[in-house]
């Protein structure tokens, strides 16, 4: 069986954890948006036109609920389905040990297909098992995992409008 020391930690390992995690999904984000920019066609959506993340082009109005949904609403809900939810149907089964990855590796594809199908099985698919790793680390914490991905998802938006044309 394979091992990915997903143990829970003493509390006193959350922030190197949290750290760790969202390092790796920084160089994942970076790595990702590398390839997928190079092998990918233009997107209308987030493509080099992204009208929809230029501050400029939209009510101020808009462009807050925009932030405040990647920002807060989304990793509220997210993690709430994709971590808790689903490490939830296995936690207390005694077949945990056994079931965990499956559930992870499973949970992590989804996740990655859900935000934008077979291309963003990659990044999001990697992201989305740092989340389960910085979750299942932390004593199932929820909020460990809201933390994590609320910085990614404000470091993204903040790379979209500091560089449009990447």
């Amino acid at each position: 069986m394979i091992n990915l020391d997903l143990i829970p930690s003493p509390r006193s390992d959350k922030w190197k954890n949290i750290f760790a995690a969202f390092t790796v999904g920084i160089f994942l984000v970076l790595i990702g948006s590398s390839i997928l920019h190079n092998i990918t066609p233009p997107d209308p959506f987030f493509g080099v036109d992204s009208a929809p993340y230029n501050p400029k082009t939209i009510p101020i109005a808009t462009f807050i609920f925009m932030i405040f949904r990647a920002v807060i609403l989304a990793p509220l809900v997210e993690e709430g389905f994709w971590r808790y939810f689903v490490i939830s149907l296995i936690r207390y089964r005694s077949d945990y040990n056994h079931l965990r990855l499956p559930f992870v590796i499973g949970g992590s594809l989804l996740f990655g297909y859900w935000h934008g199908g077979e291309t963003n099985i990659l990044v999001q698919g990697l992201f989305g098992f740092c989340l389960y790793w910085v979750y299942i680390k932390n004593g199932f914490s929820y909020w460990s995992s809201v933390l994590v991905h609320a910085a990614y998802n404000a470091l993204l938006i903040g790379g979209v409008i500091s560089f449009p044309n990447f």
